[in-house]
């Protein structure tokens, strides 16, 4: 059955220096992954390297060496479980995108009341636990999507530590 998703491609793509430098074969092998990454719902979470040699009809073997060529890169993140990521997926995908004076009004949101009694009823849901490396320090909640900012439902949210936080966001 064909995927409805679309994804975002900016033509920024074309001026990234990361981009600029790959060989065609792997250009284009970041345009699967790009694609694959939306098939998947998750954040920019890729599936298994074995899922991606089925779905590109290639060797695992040289999804490994493309998938490590582009950690290098800096446009796939991997982490220590061996799980990769499109770096800064959620962001360029997100439904809307953010304005000065939307991140304005976000960051406003952020240190109300309202959101801190969300936060509180996130932080209690997850049992006070990051949500993917099970620390309890320094523990912040995610937005999964900014549709819902100020009437937030439950599976909008997610618990992560700060390290975590920033990986999601692509930043490390």
């Amino acid at each position: 059955m064909a995927s409805k998703y679309w994804i975002k491609l900016y033509h920024e793509v074309l001026d990234d220096p990361k981009m600029g430098r790959l060989p065609d074969r792997l250009w284009r092998r970041v345009i699967e992954l790009f694609l694959i990454a939306g098939e998947e719902h998750r954040n920019g979470w890729l599936p298994s390297v074995s899922e991606i040699a089925d779905k590109l009809g290639i060797l695992t073997e040289e999804v490994f060496d493309n998938l490590a060529t582009l950690k290098k890169v800096g446009i796939i993140y991997m982490d220590d479980d061996g799980d990769h990521k499109v770096v800064d997926f959620a962001r360029t995908q997100s439904k809307s995108i953010l304005t000065s004076k939307k991140v304005t009004s976000y960051h406003r949101y952020l240190r109300s009341s309202h959101w801190e009694q969300i936060r509180t009823s996130a932080l209690q849901r997850a049992g006070f636990v990051c949500d993917l490396c099970g620390t309890t320090s320094d523990l912040e909640v995610h937005h999964l999507t900014y549709d819902n900012i100020g009437h937030e439902l439950p599976e909008d949210l997610v618990v992560l530590c700060h390290d975590c936080h920033r990986k999601e966001h692509g930043y490390d």
